[in-house]
């Protein structure tokens, strides 16, 4: 994704006795923000092609456990249109069920769900598939995909220190109250690392201005010199006294694992009818790619 973020230049400092106002100092948050997130993009620019086998453990108040198995494919066309495709392969009850996201530059975005019990694609609305809680996880179908940076404005706050670690910290809120309805956030507040530049923690706050959730990162590694991945995402619920804990098994960085004919209803209809799909391992085209880069059991 490629947006301007405008650096506000001061022609100098402001010091006693130069005239100008505190009222009149402009507050150049935002713009400290953007950059901070624009160093963010930079630095962990998403692979066009990413295939990973993930755990979910869903554990609700009683301290009852539900493990799932899914797996997730990513890939990116030349026009930056950027497609996402949920499999559940475990237990029994979601097998087969899948979660597709197509967003596309000035094209808005498109998330589908398909039930293999009806073996149809249903399109969700924006407020259902945004806010919701996806398959009774504590991750709604919105934290599962990839930051959409048109929908906010970035703040920067003061930095601030978790155990012996300082980071940066920015708000994120919504650029319009359709946003805001949509995700049932008011602001989410990012924890960033001030060197990696990649994010450690968001905080997500509901439309009173409570915080209701928080989701944490942990077992990063580095895939190149600036990129860095997250084996282990932990979504804590305080609202519903919930906790959802996604472990990345296997990460695969390959044209070949995620061929553009996943990412269609069509596809999902023809392959998911009976419950369960074999992952794809070759493509057509795969001849004009790279050797893939294999990150297994987060190696």
């Amino acid at each position: 994704m490629n947006y301007a973020l405008p650096l506000l230049l001061l022609g100098g400092a402001i010091g006693v006795g130069s005239g100008v106002r505190a009222a009149e100092v402009v507050d150049d948050s935002l713009a400290r923000g953007a950059a901070l997130m624009q160093q963010v993009e930079q630095a962990q620019q998403q692979y066009p092609y990413i295939y990973t086998e993930q755990t979910m453990i869903l554990t609700d108040a009683a301290g009852h456990r539900d493990v799932r198995q899914l797996r997730h494919y990513y890939r990116v066309d030349t026009a930056g249109h950027s497609r996402s495709l949920l499999i559940f392969d475990a237990p029994k009850a979601v097998r087969g069920t899948a979660l597709l996201a197509i967003d596309g530059v000035g094209m808005g975005q498109y998330i589908g769900l398909y039930l293999p019990a009806l073996r149809r694609i249903t399109r969700l609305n924006r407020d259902h598939s945004r806010s919701s809680y996806f398959l009774g996880s504590d991750f709604s179908a919105d934290d599962l995909l990839p930051e959409r940076v048109g929908d906010y404005r970035y703040r920067r706050q003061p930095d601030m220190r978790i155990g012996s670690r300082l980071y940066a910290v920015v708000d994120a809120r919504p650029k319009s109250l359709a946003v805001e309805q949509a995700t049932g956030n008011s602001r989410r507040r990012l924890f960033v690392h001030l060197t990696g530049h990649y994010i450690v923690r968001i905080d997500f706050f509901d439309r009173h201005g409570l915080l209701y959730k928080r989701e944490t990162r942990h077992d990063f590694h580095r895939f190149n010199s600036t990129m860095w991945r997250s084996n282990m995402l932990y979504m804590r619920n305080f609202r519903e006294q919930h906790a959802t804990l996604i472990k990345v098994q296997r990460r695969i960085f390959s044209r070949d694992y995620v061929p553009a004919e996943m990412f269609t209803p069509a596809w999902l209809g023809e392959h998911l009818r009976f419950g369960h799909v074999e992952p794809v391992h070759q493509s057509a085209d795969s001849a004009s790619e790279p050797s893939a880069q294999v990150a297994a059991g987060g190696s």
